[in-house]
């Protein structure tokens, strides 16, 4: 191995246990780069005889040494820029030799006086109300002033202001509160290039720090008087880990609380700044707080119009459906299912937009409500035609076993249609005997009549009528009263021997057809009037309580601005 490459070897190693441990990968690729093209240069030069190799050695090192040197001097002005920017802010700004931006600038040594921090927000706009998540996302622009004794700021001739501006980036070389957002879910900053915020440093020592932020806070709402509610989002700010002796917060009122041009489709807006007492957290001690407070009161028009009066105008028809008469049972069983239906669509659709809570609100109310209302004209309907059709229709009524297997005393053209037992003859028959006996009445004015097997099964065998009860006024006033009870068919229906019979038999049933009309006519009348009734006087309920609960709300909105 010759000469300048020992040389070029024993170089490379010093650099490497020595200087070169400061210097990055690619700065070490290069120099070696450079060593080779300079040792192929005193190689070509050596075999030339122009120079010797102590004289090649001692060029490369001095080459080394002034590379070296040049990139220390970018490389302190590259990796330098906090302390150029710690520089430059001391270069307008005079601090203390006992400086220090862990300590609070306290107001007074004697007595130490805690520093007071003023603070103001300006409510810029209110991007998004999520009220199923109960979070809301706002921009403000926040300020905080304080006074730090221990700087003193040199204002430029040329400055026609009485404070110096700095970027935000110099709040790290000095004391700065450490306030937070409570209850805050994610903060972004509206930046295009650089991050809007600055601080000032005025003449009197006094710092006022400014930035535009976005963010969103939990809202814990309350929805027992939805759609005449009133929420209240706290945007509380505290110090983190200065107590009260320490750091006191307070609001620095402005005039301008919050941006005109903010428009909320379902809520009125308005912004009240509250100074609460300090938060106790037992020995940790006791912490200053502040509050933004943003008052969000529901209008109830979206509802009024889309909620309310639907759902009035389908209990109406509801209502109207009454006034159809029994026998047209398609139409009226259509309007009173359409209408309930209908309703129960709009609860669940007015369920989606609010969150799942255990308690009712004055909507819920409002809607369960309208569904037992159209829900009860149809159980008024189903009642009608149940006493139509069940209680005041004729029946028949059928023998029980006893009377099918006995010998009856007093009809003997029936003989061949009953059957009697061998056996216990005499006992049978006062079975039988007692089981023709009539036992009660029909208290729907009703025939009951007994039929036996033949009867039903041939269907033209006339039988013994047992009782008719509710028509003794007829048959006491009619001539015909102390004639014995026309025979009936299997079907119910009387068989006149004679004209004045068939003429009688025609007067009991319609006389009993008008009575049974004239009770469905007045159940429906009533019907009718008792759900017109009931259906005002929970609407003056209702509307008084839900206007007296927003009444109350706003006057105490009032008391606490």
């Amino acid at each position: 191995m010759s000469t300048p490459e020992r040389s070029c070897y024993s170089c490379l190693f010093f650099l490497g246990i020595g200087k070169w441990q400061k210097l990055h990968g690619y700065l070490v690729i290069l120099i070696f780069m450079l060593v080779l093209a300079s040792n192929e240069a005193w190689v070509q030069r050596g075999k030339n005889g122009r120079i010797d190799s102590q004289y090649s050695q001692r060029g490369i090192n001095e080459r080394i040494d002034s590379i070296l040197d040049d990139f220390d001097d970018e490389d302190l002005r590259f990796n330098d820029y906090e302390n150029r920017l710690e520089d430059s802010f001391f270069k307008y700004v005079a601090r203390t030799d006992d400086y220090d931006r862990n300590e609070v600038p306290w107001e007074s040594h004697e007595p130490r006086k805690p520093v007071q921090v003023k603070m103001s927000a300006y409510l810029r706009n209110v991007l998004n109300v999520d009220e199923p998540a109960q979070i809301i996302t706002i921009e403000t622009s926040l300020r905080m002033t304080w006074r730090d004794p221990r700087l003193t700021v040199r204002i430029p001739d040329y400055s026609p202001t009485n404070y110096v501006f700095f970027r935000s980036d110099v709040t790290q070389h000095i004391w700065f509160p450490d306030v937070y957002i409570d209850g805050i879910q994610d903060l972004r900053f509206p930046a295009y290039k650089v991050k809007p915020a600055y601080l000032r440093v005025y003449n009197n020592s006094m710092l006022k720090y400014s930035a535009r932020v976005n963010y969103d806070v939990a809202c814990p709402m309350h929805f027992e008087k939805y759609p005449v509610d009133i929420q209240r989002c706290n945007v509380s700010f505290e110090s983190w880990g200065h107590t009260n002796h320490y750091i006191m917060l307070s609001w620095l009122y402005e005039k301008r609380k919050f941006s005109k041009s903010i428009a909320l489709a379902q809520f009125g807006l308005d912004l009240h700044f509250i100074e609460e007492p300090p938060s106790a957290f037992g020995s940790l001690g006791s912490y200053s707080r502040v509050t933004m407070q943003l008052v969000l009161t529901r209008k109830i028009t979206y509802h009024l119009f889309r909620t309310y009066l639907p759902s009035g105008l389908f209990v109406i028809i509801g209502w109207f459906s009454l006034f159809i008469p029994l026998d047209h049972v398609p139409g009226r069983v259509t309007m009173g299912m359409t209408t309930l239906l209908t309703l129960a669509a709009m609860f669940s659709a007015i369920a989606t937009t609010t969150p799942r809570v255990s308690y009712s609100s004055k909507l819920d109310i409002w809607m369960v409500f309208c569904v037992i209302f159209v829900f009860g004209t149809l159980m008024e309907f189903s009642l009608l035609i149940f006493l139509q059709k069940q209680i005041f229709a004729p029946k028949v009524i059928l023998p029980s076993w006893k009377q099918l297997l006995c010998k009856p005393r007093s009809s003997p053209s029936t003989m061949g249609s009953m059957y009697r037992k061998r056996r216990n003859s005499l006992s049978t028959e006062r079975d039988c005997h007692e089981e023709m006996v009539p036992t009660s009445n029909n208290t729907n004015g009703g025939s009951q009549v007994m039929v036996t097997v033949s009867d039903i099964t041939a269907n033209n065998v006339t039988l013994r009528k047992v009782n008719s009860a509710g028509l003794h006024s007829l048959d006491e006033m009619h001539p015909m009263a102390s004639m014995s009870a026309p025979a009936v068919n299997a079907l119910n229906e009387p068989i006149a021997a004679n004209d004045e019979e068939r003429e009688y038999i025609n007067m009991l049933h319609k006389a009993e057809e008008l009575r049974h009309q004239e009770i469905l006519f007045k159940i429906e009348r009533y019907a009718i009037s008792l759900f017109a009734l009931f259906f005002l006087v929970f609407n003056a309920v209702y509307w008084t309580d839900l206007l007296y609960s927003a009444k109350f709300d706003e006057s105490c909105v009032s008391c606490v601005n």
